[in-house]
């Protein structure tokens, strides 16, 4: 028996002993080199001038989505990109950031396996976020998708992990939809082979996340809504055209114009965040709210003093005249 129970101890120690975390890069960020080839099909009229901009993801035994990696986009418009039989190539490098997310949702994932540890990190479903400028036939049909993400820790090499999406050869299905501005497409075809068109808004947000959106949706309403009442105010304000202030400049949306240097990229806020990105976000937007209050409080004090100081000076000078 007690030979038995050593033998049991020995071997969940060697068990144990090959588990390793090696994508959590404790000293050193673990980042991403992606690649993703958009081969557009010979299909009549396949190709389109819509942006597309993709994520890459992973989704479990439960079809439930563990971690959503966002790529940089693509310009249909630009050159030959989506045009039919042609290739596109979308290339981006994933911060440390993102990677630890993943890291932590494989980790929970895996349960001290690592062969599931491992196959966590390959993509198994893109998310196309299309955007079609209004256009009728901006439908865009897919002959292949070849993904490719290779992780790095420094200068070392950790691994590469490939997936194909398609082929999908038949020309009467499996489009991204004219209308639908996301078509999800799984590696294993599910829920997309032989249909008219990919299933839409897989990489839903979850309520929190949702939230944290409407936070930054009401954030940037308010900004833009006090930026115009100050112009307003301001205009009314003046007391004539030779002494006239100096109105507020125009107020991008914090995402297209951020503060010492940061901006916040159009895809940070795109079809799915994570939990801390959505957060993070939200809390720059307060942040931002916040310091442009102050920034509007001390204009309109000092708009005020110099308005009054310029009507001091003229009446001094009618005195004088």
């Amino acid at each position: 028996m007690m030979k038995q129970l050593l033998v049991v101890l020995l071997f969940s120690a060697v068990v144990f002993a090959e588990f390793s975390r090696k994508y959590r890069g404790d000293n050193v960020d673990v980042t991403a080199k992606v690649k993703i080839e958009f081969v557009t099909s010979q299909c009549f009229q396949s190709g389109t001038d819509g942006d597309i901009t993709p994520h890459l993801g992973f989704i479990n035994e439960k079809n439930i989505l563990l971690w959503d990696m966002p790529v940089k986009g693509i310009y249909g418009w630009d050159g030959s990109n989506f045009e039919n039989s042609e290739t596109t190539v979308a290339k981006d490098t994933v911060s440390g950031d993102i990677i630890a997310l993943i890291e932590r949702a494989c980790y929970k994932y895996a349960n001290e396996s690592m062969d599931l540890y491992e196959k966590c990190f390959t993509p198994n479903i893109i998310n196309i976020e299309k955007y079609g400028w209004h256009q009728i036939s901006s439908a865009w049909k897919p002959l292949q998708i070849n993904a490719e993400v290779e992780y790095v820790m420094g200068k070392e090499d950790l691994a590469v992990k490939k997936t194909t999406f398609g082929p999908f050869a038949d020309c009467d299905s499996n489009w991204v939809d004219t209308y639908h501005k996301e078509s999800y497409i799984r590696s294993d075809a599910k829920d997309s082979i032989k249909r008219e068109y990919f299933p839409s808004e897989y990489f839903k947000p979850t309520r929190e996340e949702a939230d944290d959106m409407e936070v930054a949706l009401w954030v940037t309403v308010t900004i833009s809504m006090f930026s115009f009442f100050i112009t307003l105010i301001s205009a009314t304000l003046r007391p004539s055209d030779r002494y006239a202030p100096v109105t507020p400049p125009f107020i991008l949306p914090p995402w297209l114009a951020g503060r010492n240097g940061y901006v916040i990229e159009a895809r940070d806020v795109g079809p799915r965040f994570n939990r801390a990105a959505a957060l993070d976000i939200g809390l720059r937007l307060r942040e931002l709210g916040d310091e442009f209050e102050r920034y509007m409080n001390d204009a309109i004090q000092e708009e005020q003093e110099r308005i009054h100081n310029n009507s001091f000076w003229s009446s001094m000078m009618h005195l004088f005249v």
